[in-house]
C-alpha cells in the first residue's frame, strides 16, 4: 500500500504531464462572446432567466436580510448536522437549503453540473465565472485522496471550458 503523500505526488505528476495545452490565441478570441456592455441593462442581463426564478431569488435574498431568519437558519443547520442520518430535521433542512441558498449561490453539486452552469452563463449572457472547490469531510487519508481526485476533475473541467469563461 502506497502512502497518501506518494499517491498525491503521483496523481499530480500524472495530471501535469497529461493535461491538454491551450490552442492558439486566434482560436481563443473566436470563443469570446460579445461583451456584456452596460450592466444597468437588466433586460439583457436577466433575459435568460424566467421571472419566477428571479422572484424566488429576490424573496430568498430579502429573507436573508432579516436577522431573526438568519439566526433560525443557523440554528437549524447546526441542529441538522448533529441529527443522525435520515432524521426528519436533517432531511427537511437539507431540502430547504437546496431549493433556496444552494440554487442561488452554487453552480452545481458536482463537476458536471458546474460545467453546465458556467457554459450557460457564458453562452447566454457572456458572464464569466469563478470556480471554487470546497473540500468536505477530509478526516482521514482516504477522504483526502477522494477530495484531491475531485479537485483535479474540477481543474480538468475548467480547462475544457471556453478560455475566458472561468477562473479557478
Amino acid at each position: 500500500m502506497m502512502p497518501s503523500a506518494t499517491k498525491i505526488a503521483a496523481i499530480i505528476s500524472h495530471y501535469r504531464f497529461t493535461q491538454r495545452l491551450s490552442s492558439s490565441a486566434s482560436s481563443l478570441a473566436a470563443e469570446v462572446p460579445p461583451a456584456l456592455g452596460n450592466l444597468a441593462d437588466t433586460r439583457r442581463l436577466f433575459a435568460s432567466f424566467p421571472t419566477s426564478a428571479l422572484l424566488c431569488s429576490f424573496a430568498t435574498l430579502s429573507a436573508l436580510a432579516a436577522t431573526p431568519l438568519v439566526d433560525l437558519g443557523t440554528w437549524a443547520l447546526r441542529a441538522s448536522t448533529a441529527a443522525p442520518e435520515g432524521h426528519l430535521l436533517r432531511i427537511a433542512v437539507s431540502a430547504t437549503a437546496r431549493v433556496t441558498l444552494h440554487r442561488i449561490f452554487y453552480a452545481g453539486e458536482g463537476v458536471d453540473e458546474a460545467a453546465c452552469t458556467v457554459r450557460e452563463m457564458w453562452q447566454d449572457v457572456g458572464l464569466r465565472s469563478i470556480l471554487d472547490y470546497g473540500m468536505e469531510d477530509a478526516d482521514d487519508g482516504a477522504a483526502c485522496d477522494r477530495n484531491l481526485a475531485e479537485f483535479l476533475r474540477a481543474v480538468e473541467m475548467a480547462s475544457s471550458l471556453p478560455f475566458a469563461s472561468v477562473r479557478f
